[in-house]
């Protein structure tokens, strides 16, 4: 299909046209240019249903938003780890770690050679975190995710962003480990395509990767753009709805100090 009878595909939808005009400058491949016009022009339902939940996300109470770290945010990854309570640093690491061990983790994190996915709830709040470490033959993966925010499916969405990443990225093979008796962690792999592997009270699940399709390089491309902006957008309305919070408390407590001082004043009056 020609580019130009692609792109009207996508008139009626310019966020869309907007994100092929821009990859023009970064991607000079014209197939793979067209599977992005066309992947937004006809799959749009899929990535309303994707990780981003595009437009359901702003009126789900349980809406999130995925999206790559950076080297600015490995404090934010320090503080969701030391968070976790001495089971849940367990079941992420295979052992007791305490805070020193964690935080010594944390500063040694790559973030040029590995990649980083946080899970961010309706106050754009660190809620789940993915990492893939890249290794010569094959990358490993890492999951977890706050209490409080478990039973979301929010485990199920990080992996399946995280396998998208891998594939862009070129990686073959992957795998993680986990305790034997971590059953959520179990289905979560087993759903994701990977075959589990249980010995002496530890879990090794593994998958070969297909390269990645041009459709595949669409879908990160887009799905990227969304999560960026989505977080911001949360960002911004969790950080305006904050600033209107605390100022309607404070004209409240205001007016509820006039109201006080007036009384008073008017007590000596009908006295």
């Amino acid at each position: 299909m020609s580019r130009i009878v692609s792109k009207k595909l996508v008139q009626r939808n310019s966020f869309f046209h907007m994100a092929a005009e821009m990859y023009d400058f970064v991607i000079c491949f014209p197939y793979v240019r067209d599977q992005i016009i066309n992947f937004a022009a006809s799959q749009q339902y899929d990535i309303q249903r994707s990780t981003l939940c595009v437009q359901k996300s702003f009126s789900d109470k349980n809406r999130m938003v995925i999206r790559p770290l950076s080297v600015f945010e490995r404090e934010d990854i320090r503080r969701f780890y030391l968070g976790l309570s001495t089971e849940d640093r367990h079941k992420r690491f295979c052992s007791t770690l305490f805070d020193a061990t964690i935080s010594a983790y944390v500063d040694r994190l790559s973030f040029t050679r590995d990649t980083f996915l946080g899970a961010f709830d309706e106050q754009a709040q660190l809620i789940g975190l993915a990492e893939l470490a890249c290794g010569p033959d094959e990358s490993e993966m890492a999951f977890s995710v706050r209490p409080d925010k478990r039973g979301q499916k929010i485990g199920a969405r990080l992996i399946e962003r995280l396998l998208l990443c891998a594939r862009v990225r070129g990686v073959r093979k992957v795998f993680v480990l986990f305790l034997a008796d971590n059953e959520p962690m179990r289905r979560m792999a087993s759903r994701a395509g990977l075959l589990v592997q249980t010995s002496n009270g530890e879990a090794y699940a593994a998958r070969h990767l297909p390269t990645a399709s041009a459709q595949d390089l669409a879908r990160w491309f887009i799905e990227e753009g969304f999560a960026q902006g989505g977080y911001f957008a949360t960002l911004g309305i969790s950080y305006w709805g904050s600033f209107i919070a605390r100022a309607a408390a404070a004209a409240g407590a205001a007016s509820q100090h006039g109201r006080s001082a007036v009384s008073a004043e008017a007590s000596p009056i009908l006295a």
